[in-house]
Formats: C-alpha cells, sequence, structure tokens
C-alpha cells in the first residue's frame, strides 16, 4: 500500500509562522476529521524547544485542506511536522512526515 497522507508547506516560513497543505490519499471520508498536523521545533543541538498541533479542516474553496497557521519559535534550528490521525498523536501516518530548516 502507498502513503496514507501527504503533507507539504503551504507558504514560506516567514515572520515566524508557517502553514501546511494535507492531502488525505487512502483515509475514508468518515475519517477526516479525525486529522491533525503536530510540529515540533528544534534547537541547534536537536533539543526540542517546541510542540503545537492543529486540527486538519474542511476544504478551502480551493479545496486544499491547509492546517495552521503555526508558530516557529525564535532560537528554531529545523522542524518537524507531521499527519497523525486521532487518537494517536506519537504515531505519523504514512508518507507524512515533513522536515525542514526555516
Amino acid at each position: 500500500p502507498g502513503p496514507a497522507a501527504a503533507i507539504a508547506l503551504a507558504d514560506s516560513p516567514s515572520d515566524g509562522s508557517v502553514s501546511y497543505t494535507v492531502t488525505a490519499l487512502r483515509i475514508k471520508d468518515r475519517d477526516l476529521y479525525k486529522l491533525w498536523v503536530a510540529q515540533y521545533c528544534y534547537d541547534a543541538s536537536g533539543t526540542p524547544i517546541a510542540q503545537e498541533f492543529h486540527g486538519v479542516p474542511g476544504p478551502n474553496g480551493a479545496g486544499q485542506r491547509i492546517a495552521g497557521p503555526f508558530t516557529i519559535v525564535p532560537g528554531t534550528a529545523s522542524v518537524k511536522a507531521f499527519v497523525w490521525m486521532f487518537p494517536d498523536p506519537s504515531t505519523p501516518l504514512s508518507g507524512a512526515v515533513i522536515t525542514y530548516t526555516p
């Protein structure tokens, strides 16, 4: 089986915030409301310095599901964000992880 979902930057991290586009690939319609995005900010040594969670809303006028905005805290060297399904916030869905430098 392929990935369950996909995540991508909806915009460039700027002014200390970012949003994510979420695409549900193998998620049943009845379970879409259970999708959430977790974001973890890490300092230069790899220590987590912030975490944030947002539910994934229904599609906007363009048919996109945009979660956020999330805060990029000062001192962040790297960010990991992933889609998870309630009630399991520690398990990213297959194919739905992004790591980047803001």
